[in-house]
């Protein structure tokens, strides 16, 4: 990596706990420059990478993700850099170091948690964001390209957690970003089918979405995709017919660390009237805050019910079974609370 040398204004603001929104760093003799939103409370906070498309900016994207209010809800930073006139550069002299020189900057104040810094893009940013988890696997825990495509090849030093978003009616065909779906896929071992939901989310019945599941995988992970019916070259916001873009990206990032599935207990996402949380350890999922009768059912990642009982005590056995990540999901009285975990026997 090139000689980083962080500016005295902006080591300044950082130490101050202050969060200018726009930083500059000295990077191989260059000013560079990316936009930084840090979140209140934050205790060694995940780090989020949204890359801009070709002919971008950083502050574009911050206004067409709105990623902001995500990482204010779920206390992550997020960084919107911008790449040399407004376009990234893959070689010879790369960008990917450039990003890595950010992750570097952020930890001299927030002291981030490394385990977990993901990085998604648009368009040409979501090619930088399969490259640099290609290049990098041992940096960047996962990846969220959105109309991105593959466009080199190389052996990741890891699997790669994929989520890919893509619009029927973009500038590429369907096929095109499958393909490279594909790739990632077979690189991590996982099955050729995918679990699908259509609409997605199942609960919208105007979703144009189709969401697509590969998994389990080596090492517990997951490949996903969300194929949007008609839909162009964009980052998805709508929420009435697709989905929440940002959301999506970091509900499918805040499950894998570098080290694959997250094992820590987590809330599950849903009705906030479930305080619910999980965790597995030791042959068992241990559950808080399930009222006694509420129905609990174990999927596997093709959707099929591997385990279905009505709670009683906080404790569900599950030995015996294939390491993995399984979908836990707990019905209630006009509620539905699932979230993915890692098992490992």
């Amino acid at each position: 990596m090139q000689h980083l040398r962080i500016s005295v204004a902006v080591l300044a603001s950082l130490l101050a706990g202050a969060f200018a929104q726009d930083q500059t760093i000295q990077f191989g003799g260059v000013a560079r420059h990316f936009i930084l939103h840090a979140p209140t409370g934050l205790s060694k906070p995940p780090v989020v990478f949204v890359l801009h498309g070709s002919g971008m900016t950083g502050a574009q994207m911050v206004t067409n993700t709105k990623m902001d209010a995500v990482a204010d809800k779920e206390k992550f930073l997020a960084v919107y850099p911008n790449g040399i006139n407004n376009s990234w550069q893959t070689a010879p002299a790369t960008d990917f170091e450039f990003l890595l020189a950010i992750v570097d900057t952020l930890d001299v104040r927030y002291h981030i948690d490394r385990e977990r810094v993901y990085v998604s893009g648009f368009s040409q940013g979501g090619v930088m964001a399969y490259h640099a988890a290609c290049r990098y696997a041992d940096k960047f825990a996962a990846v969220a390209p959105v109309s991105g495509r593959i466009q080199e090849t190389c052996v990741p030093k890891r699997t790669i957690p994929l989520l890919a978003i893509f619009g029927t009616s973009d500038v590429l065909t369907p096929d095109a970003f499958m393909k490279d779906l594909g790739i990632i896929a077979d690189f991590d071992g996982c099955p050729k089918t995918p679990a699908i939901t259509r609409p997605y989310p199942a609960g919208n019945a105007s979703s144009v979405v189709t969401h697509m599941e590969f998994g389990p995988c080596k090492d517990g992970i997951a490949v996903w995709a969300d194929s949007i019916k008609g839909g162009p070259h964009e980052w998805p916001m709508d929420t009435k017919t697709k989905m929440n873009g940002s959301e999506e990206v970091w509900g499918f990032f805040k499950q894998w660390t570098l080290h694959g599935a997250a094992t820590s207990a987590r809330p599950l996402p849903g009705d906030k009237r479930a305080r619910i949380s999980a965790a597995y350890a030791a042959g068992a999922f241990r559950l808080d805050g399930v009222e006694p009768g509420v129905r609990i059912r174990i999927l596997d990642l093709q959707g099929r019910v591997v385990f279905e009982a009505k709670a009683r005590a906080g404790e569900i056995p599950f030995r015996s079974k294939t390491s993995g990540v399984y979908r836990l999901v707990a019905d209630g009285n006009g509620w539905t609370v699932s979230a993915l975990m890692p098992v490992v026997p």
